[in-house]
Formats: C-alpha cells, structure tokens, sequence
C-alpha cells in the first residue's frame, strides 16, 4: 500500500464518500481500479463496492478464489453485482453414469457458479461465452427478476445437466428480458428434431423481448423460425447470416414477417452460395430492412425500390458495371453507403448523385487507378450541388479492393459473386503512392471552405488514404488529421473448400 503524508490523509478525509464513489465509477477499466484499492483503507472500501459491481469469471482459478471470497468477505454484499460474464469452458464435465461420492473439479466449479450466481438477485446483465449452456442455465436466468440483458455467444448447448449440479428453487421459465443476444453457437447433437419445436428461450424471452440479435442458420430457422417464438414487441432485429443459401433466404423473411410489431431490421451476410443468374432476378423483400452489411448483389434480392433500407456496407469490391447495376435496384432512401470498387471511376459519383439525393455518407474506397487531377473542380461543380443532406465524403485507396485469384481446382459452387468477375490486370498501387501527393494542403483547404455553399452540413472528407478533413460545425475551421493508411489482409488469399458450421 502506498504512504501517504498526514497532509494527504486530512484531505482524503474531508471530501465526502459520495464524491470519491462518483470519481470511482467514471473509470472504466477494472485494472485501473485496482490501483486506486492499493492506495489507502478509504479507497479499499469505497472502489471495493464499485469492483463488485461487473463481475468477469473467465479463468477457473481466480474465479475459485472470488466464489471462497463472496462465502466469507462478501457475505452481505450479495446485492451489489449489476453485470456479470462467464467465459469459463469447465473441461471434463461428466453428465452421465451415477453420480460419484468425489465429484470431479469440473463439475464441482459448475455447481459452485450456478449457486452463486443464483444469490446475485440484483443482476442486469448476464453474458456467457464460450462455455457450457445446460438446462439449469435457463432456471437460473428465470430466477434473477431484475435480468434484462442475456448474451450468449460461442458456447455449446447441452441437452442435460452435468452430475451432481445442487437443484435451483422450482420456478416459472419466464423473465422480463428485453434484450437478447445469440451468437456463433454450437447447438446439441443429441437433440432429437421432435424437441426443437420447444425451447426454454421460447418462453424466456417471448413478449418482454425489444432486441433480438442472432446469428440465422438451418437449427437456429428450426427452433426460433415458422411462428415457433412468438416476438410482439420485438423493436430491434439484428441477423447475422454465415452462408446465405435460397432456403435459408426464405426462412429469415419468414421470421421477419412472424415478428407483428414490424421491427427495425438490421442484416448481415458473410458470403452466400447463390447463382448470378438468380440474383438479378430474385426479389424477396424484407419488411423493416434498414441496415444491411455484405455483398451487394444480395441486398437487391431483399431491398426492393419500396424497400426501407437507409444504410448499406459493402464487403467485396466490384467492376464498375456490376457496382452500379447493384446500386440501381436500391431504393432512394438510402442514407449512408460504402462501396468497394476494383479500379476508380467518377461514374460511380454520378450515379450517387442521380440515385441517392438525400445520402449523408458516402465512402468509396478502391484497389487501382487514382482520383483525377480536377477531382475538386468536379465534386463542386457536377456532384456536391445536388447532395444538400452529405455530412462525410470519402474516397480513397485499399489494397484490400483487389480480390485474390482463387486457386484452380476451388470449388466454383461456393465462390462468391465478386469472385466469379475477371482478375485484377496488375498488382495496385500503395495507397500513398496513389493519392497522398495529388492535392496541396492549402488549395485542398480553399476548395473546403467554397464547397459550404452547397453542403452546409459537410463535417468530414477524405481524399487521400492517409489524412482526414474535419470540422465541427458550420463556419468552423477545417483541420487536418493525419490517419493510418489500410493495412493488406494477407488472409483474404486463404480460402475456405467447405460451408461454415451451423450455429444456433
């Protein structure tokens, strides 16, 4: 413990409690907390209670050794966790055969954690990751009334408790969840298909449920899809799909259409498996698709010309015809994009320019070729004109827009559609190479400072991959920032001969 003079102690003292509690509570890194524990008694006590508030049981020893604490130390303290994450992966659980008279130390710390975590009846949050679901987890989420958060990511779902797990007190599967999170799960092999249709979420986390965000798979579309898990109030739907095939297409629409209180859809595809041919003529519109992160091709397919989608990402570069094709079967409330080209082009500004009036972000990043000398004449002339409502411009260079060559004996069934386009012609530029020199910082300044005019609401721009325009309000000045150019994936080049593992 440090020392400290009697000058510092009477001044420690005479500020109030509440004061230091509240100066304890703004950091937020519990290594740094502990630090102010080691200073004096005052400060053991007070940041003690603030530490106890997240718990984070990640690691079987020092998990041992806070469970022996909350036993002695922290008996009348039991009220004063909000959040806690269990990430512990509890090896070796035994689940079969009669219970033995020495349980193995796995089972024992399963035990030990589940009765614990029973007593924190104050508890908000709950996130457990990459450890073992069995059925006991779904008592004890039913048995903590103040839990709105449960998060449940990269763990494996088992269909019985381990041996010698203590009962819980019997109580109702139900709770006042309102937020839920289901992702990257490996769901039990032994689960028989008849089962499926019921699930303790299903009665968890049914009408009190407001945000759902889940990873979409064939057993996660068997046991939440087809009007199984009734959502009445659900606001929020965030679905993240790992490979996206026709029927796995057709089941998310159809959750989407089972959840009556039109909620605000947010959708993510890793890579998908479906022809060209079928895409361009696919529509299958998802009600309530705001935001969508993937390839472009596909966002057509559920984002027709009345669809709401306002935000949309982009994740493989494009020759230009493809790029505008994709942009031309979007809807014109689109509010933010960003696209990958594979070489630049300033059609694809015009097309922005026609398509989207109201955009507030555009990024545009691309693997060769460079903006044109007069790129700053045109943008003030024929482009920022008529986008009144944009906030941020981005154009510039990324390696990472140049897509890897497949090898020859790859699987075409499962190549993605910027793959089946023509190879890059010759290895790109480096981003500073391309752009950095092009424009003068005082001329690039001037032209800034001109194009208020059109766009009052312009707050950042970049022209080069290695500075950032930006300025709080309008009238400000504007100020460089110098910024990190994009770094190569070297793992882009690795591909994958077989589908992504089904997750629940």
């Amino acid at each position: 413990m440090h020392s400290l003079s009697l000058n510092n102690m009477f001044f420690l003292e005479t500020i109030p409690a509440d004061i230091w509690i509240t100066i304890f509570e703004v950091i937020d890194e519990p290594a740094h907390l502990v630090h102010v524990v080691l200073v004096c008694t005052k400060f053991r006590q007070l940041a003690t209670k603030i530490l106890l508030k997240h718990l984070l049981w990640t690691k079987e020893e020092p998990t041992r050794r806070n469970l022996a604490d909350w036993e002695s130390v922290h008996t009348d303290l039991l009220c004063l966790p909000r959040r806690l994450k269990l990430g512990i992966s509890f090896e070796g659980l035994s689940f079969t055969g009669p219970a033995p008279l020495d349980l193995l130390p796995a089972n024992k710390l399963y035990d030990a954690v589940i009765q614990q975590i029973c007593r924190f009846n104050m508890l908000e949050e709950v996130t457990l990751t990459r450890t073992t679901v069995t059925p006991v987890i779904y008592q004890l989420v039913a048995s903590l009334p103040k839990l709105r958060i449960l998060e449940i990511t990269s763990c494996t779902f088992v269909t019985q408790d381990p041996l010698g797990l203590t009962p819980l007190p019997e109580a109702d599967i139900t709770s006042n969840i309102t937020h839920l999170i289901l992702q990257n799960n490996t769901p039990s092999r032994d689960q028989p298909s008849t089962e499926l249709a019921d699930h303790p979420l299903h009665r968890l986390a049914g009408p009190s449920l407001r945000c759902l965000t889940i990873t979409w798979s064939p057993t996660s579309s068997l046991l939440f899809g087809t009007q199984r898990w009734q959502l009445p109030n659900l606001s929020q739907l965030n679905l993240n799909v790992a490979l996206l095939t026709r029927d796995m297409m057709d089941s998310a629409v159809e959750f989407v259409n089972n959840c009556t209180a039109g909620p605000r859809v947010s959708l993510r595809v890793n890579k998908h498996n479906i022809p060209d041919n079928q895409i361009s003529s696919t529509s299958v519109p998802m009600h309530g698709l705001r935001a969508f992160w993937g390839p472009l091709p596909v966002v057509g397919m559920f984002a027709g010309s009345h669809c709401e989608v306002e935000h949309v990402t982009v994740t493989e570069s494009l020759e230009l015809t493809h790029l505008l094709a994709g942009l031309e079967r979007l809807s014109k409330n689109i509010r933010t994009l960003d696209l990958q080209l594979r070489k630049y082009d300033n059609e694809v500004l015009f097309a922005i320019r026609q398509l989207f009036p109201d955009v507030e972000s555009v990024a545009i990043r691309f693997g060769k070729g460079c903006l044109p000398e007069n790129i700053m004449v045109m943008l003030g002339s024929d482009i920022l004109p008529d986008l009144k409502q944009l906030r941020t411009l981005k154009l510039s260079m990324d390696a990472n827009c140049i897509p890897p060559q497949p090898p020859a004996d790859y699987n075409a069934y499962f190549l993605l559609h910027a793959l089946n386009q023509n190879p890059p012609e010759d290895e790109p530029q480096t981003p500073s190479d391309a752009t950095s020199t092009l424009f003068d910082p005082a001329d690039l300044k001037d032209y800034l400072v001109g194009w208020n005019r059109y766009c009052p609401k312009l707050r950042t721009v970049q022209l080069t991959s290695v500075a950032v325009w930006n300025r709080r309000f309008e009238g400000d000045p504007w100020v460089e920032k110098s910024v990190e150019p994009p770094v190569l994936n070297r793992n882009r080049h690795q591909y994958r001969r077989t589908s992504d593992p089904f997750f629940v």
